[in-house]
C-alpha cells in the first residue's frame, strides 16, 4: 500500500468506516457515538457464515488505554435481523463485536471484524480511538474476534491517530513501534532510536515514559542508555513493574535456597499483590515441600495466596504413577479439586476484563475438569477404575468433551469396566473432532463388532469425519493467502546446509519454535503426528526453524532437546534471528504453508490445545495447495 493512501482525508476515512459498517451487516446508531451513549446496534446474518444458525450469541469488546472489556450482548432476533443495545463506558474509545455460535462458528466479517470508533461533539474520532483499532488488528483482535491481524493497517491508523493528537504517540509507543518491527525491521529501529533520543531529552520524565526508554534501549542493544533509565526507574519509581522485575530476577538467579526465601519474603513484604508472585511462590512452596509436607502446611497458613489448585495438581501429576507414593498423590490431587471446586462455587480470583462472566466461568469448569482427571488418573494407577470413571465423566461434562486427553482417558476406563454406552461416546467424540487415534481404535474395535469389517469402518469413519473437515474447509479458505515467500539458506543439526529456493516444487512447511516456547513444545507431539502422516510424501517437506533463543550454546541446546524427546524434525538454526525477522515473525509458534512456486499460502500463530485438529487443520492446508 502507497504511502499516499495512508495520508487520505479525515472526511474519506470517516465514512470508509461507517460505510464499511453499514453495508446489510452491522448499523450502528447514532451514526457516530459518543461516550455514555446507549447504542442500538442491528446485526443482518443474511449472507454471513451464521445466515442459518438459530442461535447466535455477541460480545462486545470495548478497548480504551490499557483496556480491554468484554461484555456478552442481549440479542433480539427478528428473521435475518438481530438488534441489541448497550450503554458506553466513559473510559473507551471503542468498540469491536464479535457474533458466533458455539466456540466454532463465527462471523469475523472477512477477518475485518465489525466494529465503530467513538467521536467527540464534532463527529471527530476520540484520544485512542484509531489507536486502539490499530492495536486490535495488530494484537489481541486475532485471538478474540477472528480479526485479521495486518501490521500495515494497523500502521495506517496509528499514523491516523498521531496525526489528530501527537501526544498519543508515547502513549501507544509500543504497539506502533511492534507494527513498524513487523514491516521493516531496520527502518522501524532508526525511527524508534531517534523517537529515543528525543524523548530521552525530556524534563520530569513520567513513570510510562521511563519505562519506554528503558524497555526499548535494551531491546535494541544500547546498554549505556538502557542501564540509566533503568537506575532511574528504581530510584524514582521503587514500586515500579520494572523496580519489582529486578528484584524477581534477583529471585529467580539465586541457587541458595535459605537466601532464595529471604528474598521472597522480602518482596512479598513490599509488593504483596505483585503479579510476579505466582510463579515466586510456587518456587517456595516447591522448597518448603522438599522440607515435608507438614512444613510446606505452615507456608501455606503464612502465605495463603501461595495455596493454589495448579500447585497441588501438579504434584499430584508428578507422583501420579508412582504406586509407592499414592496416599500423598491422592491427599494433593484432593487438595486440588476442593480448592476448584471452592473457587467454581464462590469465585474469589479477579476475572481478567477481557472474559466475559460465561468465559470466565468456563474457565472454571476447565481447571475442575483438568484436576478431576488427574484425581482419575491416580484411582485408575491403584486400580479403583468405578471411582475413576465417576470423575471422568464429571470432568467430560465440565469441558464440553472438547479435551482430547480426559476424553482418551474416559473411554479407556469404560471399556475396562465393559460399559455399554461406549460407542455413542466414541462415537460422538470422533464427529466433533475431539478424537485421538486411542478413541478412534476403540471406535474401530467396537464398530467391527456390531457391523462388520475393517474396509465398513473406514467407510463410516470418513462419513462420520466429513462435517468435522467440512467446516475445517470452509475456515481454511478464509485464511487462504498467496505471498512470495522469502528466501533462506540455513543449517541443519547434522550441519547440511537447506535453501528454500531449492526445495520448489515441494510444499513446504516451516514451524518456527524456541526451547522456551511452551506453547510451542505442548503442540509438537501433534506435529511429529503430522510428520509421520506425511514421512512417505516426498512432496511434502517440514522444517523446524528454531529462533529466538536465549542461550550461548543454542544449536548443542535444540539438538539436546529433540535428542531427549525423540524428535525426527529437520530441525534449521536461525541463531541470528535473521531469518524470523525476514517472514515477519511476532509471535512462535508461528508456522508457513508454502506452495510448489515458493508462495505462503496459509500463516498459522500459536496452539489451541487440540492436537488432532491441528494435524487435520495442517492436512487440510496441504491437499489444498498441492
Amino acid at each position: 500500500m502507497s504511502s499516499i493512501k495512508y495520508f487520505i482525508s479525515l472526511f474519506i476515512l470517516l465514512n470508509i468506516t461507517c460505510s464499511a459498517m453499514s453495508e446489510g451487516k452491522l448499523i450502528i446508531k447514532p451514526e457516530h457515538p459518543q461516550k455514555g451513549d446507549i447504542i442500538e446496534i442491528v446485526f443482518d446474518k443474511s449472507g454471513t457464515p451464521l445466515q442459518s444458525v438459530n442461535t447466535i450469541e455477541a460480545i462486545v469488546y470495548s478497548y480504551g488505554k490499557e483496556i480491554l472489556r468484554a461484555k456478552e450482548l442481549n440479542l433480539i432476533t427478528s428473521g435475518d435481523k438481530l438488534t441489541g443495545k448497550f450503554k458506553l463506558e466513559d473510559d473507551i474509545s471503542g468498540v469491536v463485536f464479535k457474533f458466533f455460535e458455539g466456540d466454532e462458528l463465527i462471523d469475523d466479517n472477512e477477518g475485518n471484524s465489525y466494529y465503530s470508533l467513538l467521536f467527540d461533539d464534532n463527529k471527530k474520532p476520540v484520544v485512542g480511538a484509531y489507536a486502539g483499532l490499530a492495536e486490535a488488528i495488530s494484537d489481541w483482535g486475532e485471538y478474540f474476534v477472528g480479526m485479521k491481524r495486518d501490521a500495515e493497517t494497523a500502521l495506517k491508523y496509528f499514523e491516523k491517530e498521531f496525526e489528530l493528537y501527537p501526544d498519543s504517540k508515547i502513549l501507544y509507543f509500543n504497539g506502533y513501534i511492534s507494527s513498524l518491527l513487523a514491516i521493516d525491521k531496520e527502518k522501524a529501529k532508526d525511527i524508534a532510536l531517534t523517537e529515543l533520543d528525543i524523548l530521552a531529552k525530556k524534563e520530569n520524565l513520567s513513570l510510562e515514559e521511563l519505562t519506554i526508554l528503558q524497555s526499548w534501549y535494551s531491546r535494541f542493544r544500547k546498554a549505556d542508555e538502557a542501564k540509566l533509565f533503568s537506575q532511574r526507574l528504581t530510584e524514582e519509581y521503587p514500586k515500579s513493574e520494572h523496580a519489582q522485575m529486578i528484584r524477581a530476577t534477583a529471585f529467580n538467579s539465586e541457587k541458595d535456597t535459605l537466601k532464595k526465601e529471604e528474598l521472597f519474603k522480602a518482596f512479598y513484604a513490599d509488593f504483596p499483590e505483585s503479579k510476579m508472585l505466582n510463579r515466586m511462590n510456587n518456587i517456595v512452596s516447591e522448597i518448603y515441600l522438599a522440607k515435608g509436607v507438614e512444613k510446606l502446611k505452615e507456608f501455606f497458613i503464612e502465605y495463603p495466596k501461595a495455596e493454589t489448585r495448579d500447585f497441588y495438581n501438579r504434584q499430584a501429576l508428578k507422583l501420579a504413577n508412582d504406586k509407592s507414593k499414592y496416599d500423598q498423590a491422592k491427599e494433593f490431587a484432593l487438595s486440588a479439586i476442593k480448592l476448584a471446586e471452592k473457587e467454581l462455587d464462590n469465585p474469589k480470583e479477579i476475572k481478567p476484563e477481557y472474559l466475559t462472566d460465561k468465559n470466565w466461568k468456563k474457565v472454571g469448569q476447565t481447571n475442575l475438569a483438568t484436576v478431576y482427571d488427574t484425581y482419575a488418573n491416580i484411582l485408575i494407577n491403584s486400580g479403583n477404575n468405578n471411582e475413576a470413571v465417576v470423575y471422568l465423566e464429571k470432568a467430560v461434562n465440565l469441558s464440553g468433551g472438547k479435551t482430547v486427553e480426559i476424553n482418551a482417558r474416559y473411554l479407556k476406563t469404560l471399556k475396562t469396566l465393559n460399559i455399554e454406552n461406549l460407542f455413542s461416546h466414541a462415537e460422538e467424540f470422533v464427529k466433533s473432532g475431539n478424537a485421538n487415534d486411542e478413541i478412534k481404535e476403540i471406535l474401530k474395535e467396537e464398530f467391527i463388532k456390531k457391523n462388520g469389517n475393517e474396509q465398513d469402518y473406514l467407510v463410516y469413519l470418513n462419513k462420520l469425519e466429513e462435517p468435522f473437515k467440512t467446516k475445517i474447509k470452509i475456515a481454511l479458505q478464509k485464511e487462504l493467502i498467496s505471498l512470495q515467500a522469502p528466501d533462506f539458506t540455513l543449517m541443519n543439526l547434522n550441519g547440511a546446509e537447506i535453501n528454500l529456493a531449492s526445495l520448489k516444487g515441494k510444499t513446504v512447511i516451516v514451524d518456527f519454535w524456541a526451547t522456551w516456547c511452551g506453547p510451542c513444545l505442548v503442540s509438537f507431539p501433534g506435529m511429529q503426528k503430522a510428520v509421520n502422516k506425511f514421512r512417505d510424501d516426498e512432496s511434502v517437506q517440514f522444517l523446524f526453524v528454531n529462533t529466538w533463543e536465549n542461550v550461548t550454546e543454542k544449536k548443542s541446546n535444540a539438538t539436546q532437546f529433540i535428542e531427549k524427546n525423540k524428535y525426527t524434525f529437520n530441525v534449521l538454526m536461525d541463531e541470528q534471528n535473521e531469518v524470523v525477522a525476514k517472514f515477519k515473525v511476532e509471535g512462535i509458534p508461528t508456522k508457513f504453508v508454502i506452495d510448489k512456486e515458493g508462495n505462503i499460502r496459509f500463516k498459522s500463530v500459536g496452539f489451541g490445545g487440540n492436537t488432532e485438529k491441528m494435524v487435520a487443520e495442517l492436512t487440510m492446508m496441504i491437499e489444498m495447495i498441492k
